[in-house]
């Protein structure tokens, strides 16, 4: 029995240092969790979910065509739906078959108890496990073990006197909720761990905990859409090229294999962004490598891992389309013609049929051999052709940002300020909701002098040289990554039933990453005052502001016009304040930090009023508490 539990310990321990690096990485992830849990509303609150969703259950029932509308409406035409054949395939398949274990692990809790029950249950042990940590790390055990026990009790008693009954129709959507906040919450543990090492734990925690609690990312973790995924994997690549600077021999090369499987594994889900994040990585890696770094045995290794990760995307791309390098997307879309019953009909057609065809072609197996061998050639052609087209569309797209950035007013209503937007607002129901990238996190104000702080810093330091060091390269890459993304997506923004610039949402961890590198932000970060504002700026704030809205505001977009006013006054404290520090060359971290906290407390109460109040889709919040209450303020109606 102990060699046993001695056993459990190493393995916790092990997978605790791999995926959180310390205890202090699993209290970010805990952090994140919980709170993304606070505003999990099953539903579907866009429509592409409908063929996520029905994907996700083709894929669960072991098949990668779409043979059941669990969701959304009777004809299967909802937006990603792609028809080959007689077949219809959603897309994000690369997201949608790691989220499998997720279904898997409902399905297990809900064949013990209600779900609701066993979700609470969690969550209030996650509360307890936090406390313990947070205790542990301050050294006081056990009054946080009884603070986090009277806590976890009270939550889960509160919770299991309103919880009721959910229809198990909705397990497979709460699943593809529960791997998406994962993957947010994994989001803030890798900005931390990156910004540990570059810095100091401090900084670490603060940017790792504000991309799950303050950022868009915690908007959009409980829809299942690629968008977290994407933040995940862009923040993976970016720590583990770090790394690959930064260590030697074998762990250099682990972690330069990683760098690149990352872009790889987003192009199994949306293959463009995928070659983007791989283009801007490539493109400084070899324009920043110190001399001597790309060994023989490192290229062979970062080779081997980058051509095995191509593989599941090149085997579910051939098994839709039947060519590797056409993904899903790519494909035509559907458009309700045939008629989804239609289709249904003429596949269980084929399939009666198929023992017939298969004896068929067994009779002319040699001739079929042989056809092939000659086809190869073709087959190759026909692959490179549509490599050549892939890079080319890509090219394109680049090109239209290119252009797009020479538009002033399409840049101000992506980056600064949005309002009525007539081609936005007029099919959001005449509604103002559509927000700017400093709207959505006003903490991202701070970039406004980066530019100017980093040319100064180079003309200072002569840095200007290929050999730049481990820090300054990882910042070209955030800043090549930024870059990649916004150019490549500027043409259609502002989006139609964006809320916010959710196509850029992995520019906010980078933001984050940005903001945290400032000198002035890092020395507020670590004064006190910082978490004693955010907590005024959270419970006393988000009360006033519930009365103001209540008492005020008519309708939707007035309240998200509220916080976005808001957002940016904040957003302008905060390039004074760092301007000021900068023209009067003297030190305020006291002021900075009660500014930063108050963007902070902005920015988390947006994503709580947003997900649980302002949009109300679904079945409503899955913590039963959280949905009594959320019936109970009704704030806008």
């Amino acid at each position: 029995m102990t060699a046993l539990r001695e056993r459990l310990s190493n393995l916790g321990t092990s997978i605790t240092q791999t995926i959180f690096g310390d205890r202090i990485g699993l209290v970010v992830f805990l952090v994140g969790l919980l709170f993304l849990t606070l505003t999990w509303r099953v539903g579907f609150f866009i429509n592409d979910n409908y063929t996520i969703a029905n994907t996700y259950i083709a894929l669960s029932n072991g098949h990668l065509d779409v043979r059941i509308l669990q969701y959304g409406p009777s004809t299967g035409n909802t937006p990603g739906m792609h028809l080959v054949g007689n077949d219809l395939y959603g897309r994000n398949y690369g997201q949608l078959i790691t989220a499998l274990p997720f279904l898997w692990a409902i399905q297990g809790l809900a064949a013990i108890t209600d779900i609701r029950i066993a979700l609470t249950a969690l969550w209030c042990l996650g509360v307890l496990t936090l406390f313990v940590f947070i205790g542990d790390e301050l050294g006081r055990p056990t009054e946080f073990r009884l603070l986090g026990s009277s806590v976890a009790l009270g939550a889960f008693l509160g919770n299991t006197w309103v919880a009721s009954n959910l229809d198990p129709r909705w397990y497979p959507m709460l699943a593809l909720q529960a791997a998406t906040m994962a993957a947010a919450a994994l989001t803030g543990v890798i900005l931390y761990r990156l910004l540990t090492e570059i810095h100091d734990r401090r900084v670490g925690i603060g940017a790792g905990i504000a991309t799950a609690i303050v950022s868009p990312v915690a908007f959009w973790a409980a829809i299942p859409k690629r968008h977290a995924l994407s933040a995940l994997l862009v923040v993976i690549t970016l720590y583990a090229f770090y790394r690959s600077r930064t260590r030697s021999g074998t762990p250099a090369t682990r972690s330069h294999a990683v760098a690149y499987a990352a872009p790889v594994a987003l192009a199994w889900t949306h293959a463009a962004e995928g070659a983007i994040l791989f283009a801007a990585l490539l493109a400084v890696d070899l324009t920043t490598a110190p001399f001597g770094k790309w060994s023989r045995r490192r290229l062979a290794s970062v080779g081997s891992v980058f051509i095995v990760a191509l593989i599941p995307m090149f085997l579910t791309n051939y098994l839709i389309a039947g060519n590797p390098l056409e993904p899903p997307r790519m494909l035509p879309g559907y458009d309700g013609t045939p008629t989804f019953e239609q289709l249904v009909g003429e596949a269980e057609g084929s399939t009666e049929g198929g023992q017939h065809t298969q004896s068929t072609q067994g009779n002319s197996g040699s001739q079929a051999s042989e056809a092939d061998l000659q086809s190869i050639p073709t087959t190759i052609l026909a692959l490179l052709m549509t490599a050549l087209s892939r890079a080319d569309l890509v090219q394109n797209q680049l090109v239209e940002g290119l252009t797009a950035i020479t538009n002033p007013e399409r840049l101000y209503h992506v980056f600064i300020r949005s309002g009525w937007l007539g081609h936005t607002s007029i099919r959001n129901n005449s509604e103002a909701i559509t927000l700017t990238v400093l709207e959505s996190l006003p903490l991202a104000g701070t970039l406004f002098v980066l530019p100017v702080a980093a040319v100064s810093h180079y003309r200072r330091k002569l840095e200007w040289s290929r050999q730049l060091s481990p820090k300054r390269a990882t910042d070209v890459l955030a800043a090549a990554i930024a870059v990649a993304f916004a150019l490549i997506y500027l043409p259609v923004l502002p989006l139609y039933a964006q809320i916010t610039p959710r196509y850029l949402l992995p520019l906010f961890p980078l933001a984050l990453y940005g903001v945290a590198r400032l000198p002035a932000v890092r020395r507020a970060l670590h004064e006190r005052l910082l978490l004693w504002t955010y907590a005024v700026g959270v419970f006393i704030g988000g009360q006033l502001l519930i009365v103001w809205v209540a008492l005020n505001i008519n309708g939707l977009g007035e309240a998200v016009q509220l916080h976005a006013v808001l957002n940016l006054a904040l957003a302008a404290l905060l390039v004074a304040w760092i301007g000021a520090e900068r023209v009067l060359n003297q030190e305020f971290p006291r002021t900075g930090a009660c500014i930063i906290a108050l963007c902070a407390a902005a920015g988390t109460l947006f994503v709580l009023f947003a997900r649980i109040e302002y949009f109300a889709v679904g079945e409503g919040p899955v913590l039963p508490l959280v949905r009594e209450l959320a019936q109970r303020l009704d704030l806008i109606s």
